[in-house]
């Protein structure tokens, strides 16, 4: 007994410590203060529109192992029902959060929004089955199929709340994708689409991987809440069985050189 409780104490400092070197070497720009202010409003403007998102992926793995942001992470990461995106009057909330400086983004398995340069990726799941799936969609990992990606996603993208005036002040890489997204929305829809199916097929010849993710559905019926990142917010009930579904049975220790190509327990191949 004595000897299993020191071994699973070490094993536990041992994470313990391995976690403190992370942190301290890397600087994850979610650790900046203005990232924790957008989750924030994020928060307090779906929940004012009744709009119910949560935690998932990343963001999820940092809220239970480490009660806060993974150290090297640079998203946050939500998630969303797409039957709200449909039943519920969306437009309010995208001129919300362009009161409060959102650069809104949506496309068939994700909403984007952006702030300060600091990206968050709400997956929009649909049910299927017994499966929670988020449209099929290209996934890059080396530096030509990225740079083809970027072509598709600009043609693929709805830059929402359009007519409300820009959020200023814009980073560069955010002036410039609302710049491209704005001039591709000005093309006709029968143009745009044909663009949209030559880029993805150009994304899948440079090397992108075609990603369907499925997940069982019983993860996203029931919730509840947690304090994070100064707010309370709703995550799966099961979560430790969720992350080990997504992230292996080794969930709780980190890992850097996590894919979500090669690794996530999500993608059915």
């Amino acid at each position: 007994m004595a000897g299993g409780s020191s071994g699973t104490l070490g094993v536990k400092i041992s994470q313990h410590a391995r976690l403190n070197a992370l942190s301290t070497t890397h600087r994850s720009v979610l650790n900046d203060s203005k990232a924790r202010r957008a989750l924030h409003d994020i928060n307090t403007i779906f929940d004012r529109h009744d709009v119910m998102v949560w935690l998932d992926c990343g963001t999820l793995l940092g809220a239970v192992r480490e009660k806060d942001f993974i150290a090297w992470d640079n998203d946050i990461d939500l998630a969303i029902w797409s039957e709200d995106l449909i039943e519920r009057d969306m437009e309010k909330v995208w001129r919300d959060l362009h009161r409060h400086r959102f650069n809104v983004y949506l496309l068939q398995d994700k909403l984007i929004l952006e702030r300060d340069n600091i990206p968050v990726n709400a997956s929009i799941y649909y049910r299927d089955g017994d499966d929670a799936r988020r449209a099929v969609y290209p996934l890059h990992e080396k530096f030509l199929s990225k740079a083809v990606r970027a072509l598709w996603w600009v043609a693929a993208a709805e830059n929402q709340a359009s007519s409300v005036r820009p959020a200023w002040p814009l980073h560069p890489v955010s002036l410039s994708k609302r710049l491209l997204v704005g001039l591709m929305g000005a093309v006709p829809n029968r143009v745009r689409q044909k663009i949209q199916g030559l880029a993805y097929r150009a994304c899948l010849a440079a090397g992108c991987s075609r990603v369907d993710w499925r997940v069982p559905a019983r993860f996203f019926d029931d919730f509840r809440l947690v304090h994070f990142s100064g707010d309370d917010w709703s995550i799966p009930e099961q979560s430790v069985d969720y992350l080990r579904f997504r992230y292996g049975d080794d969930w709780d220790t980190p890992k850097q050189n996590f894919s979500s190509i090669r690794d996530d327990g999500a993608i059915r191949r």
